[in-house]
C-alpha cells in the first residue's frame, strides 16, 4: 500500500533532471572504452547537478518540492543568463525504506505506476549486471508526435543511497520509425537516500 501511494506521485517524485552537454554513449561493437568509468561519471554528473546552487523554486504540492534552472550545453553546474536547456528537480520524503523505492525502479513492468508518460519500455542489451541499453516511448501531446528514446541505464547501490542514471545511447536494435520523433533524454536519474532522521523513510531526488 505504501509503495502504491508513493508511486502515484512519482511523476514529480522521480525527479527528472533534464540537462545538456554530456557526450552520447555508443553501445555498438567496441564503442565502450570503460563502462565503469562512464557509469561513475554519470553518477557524479547527476549528483553534482542535483546539489548545485542556482535552482529556482517553482512550486510545492503534496509534499513534493519542484525547482528549475537553465543550463548551456556543456555546463554541469554553472547556470548562466540565456541558457538554453531547462532542468527540473523534484524532491520529497517518502514513508517507505529506500530499498523498497529502489526495487520499484528496478522493475520495468511497474514503470507506468510512477511514469504515465512512458507508453512502452524494453531492454535492448544487458551490458553488465547493473547497466543496460533501454528503448522507451512516450505519447504524443497535441500537435507533437510521440517520442522514442534510447538510453543507457545504470543502477548503483551504496551505503544508505541508491542511484538510477539515464543518458542517451545509440543501438542498432533501437526500432526508430516515422511513427516517433527520435528524442534524447540528456540526463535523468533518481537519487534515493535514507532519511537522516528516520531510517525507515526515504529522501528522493
Amino acid at each position: 500500500p505504501h509503495l502504491c501511494h508513493m508511486s502515484r506521485a512519482a511523476a514529480a517524485l522521480a525527479a527528472v533532471l533534464a540537462a545538456a552537454g554530456w557526450c552520447r554513449a555508443a553501445a555498438e561493437g567496441d564503442g565502450w572504452t570503460s563502462l565503469a568509468e562512464l557509469n561513475r561519471r554519470n553518477i557524479n554528473d547527476l549528483r553534482r547537478l542535483a546539489d548545485s546552487p542556482g535552482w529556482e523554486h517553482v512550486t510545492t504540492s503534496h509534499g513534493v518540492e519542484v525547482d528549475k534552472r537553465f543550463i548551456h550545453a556543456g555546463d554541469d553546474a554553472e547556470s548562466k543568463r540565456g541558457a538554453k536547456f531547462a532542468c527540473v528537480r523534484a524532491r520529497a520524503t517518502l514513508n517507505v525504506p529506500p530499498e523498497d523505492v529502489y526495487r520499484l525502479f528496478l522493475d520495468d513492468s511497474r514503470v507506468q505506476e510512477y511514469n504515465d508518460q512512458c507508453t512502452s519500455v524494453r531492454n535492448l542489451q544487458q551490458l553488465s549486471r547493473d547497466t543496460k541499453i533501454s528503448y522507451a516511448t512516450s505519447p504524443g501531446m497535441g500537435i507533437f508526435k510521440p517520442r522514442a528514446f534510447c538510453t543507457i541505464v545504470h543502477y548503483r547501490e551504496e551505503p544508505d543511497v541508491f542511484y538510477v542514471t539515464n543518458r542517451p545511447a545509440e543501438h542498432k536494435d533501437a526500432p526508430f520509425s516515422a511513427k516517433y520523433v527520435k528524442a534524447d533524454l540528456l540526463l535523468a536519474g533518481q537519487i534515493i537516500e535514507r532519511d537522516a532522521k528516520d531510517p525507515r523513510r526515504t529522501r528522493i531526488t
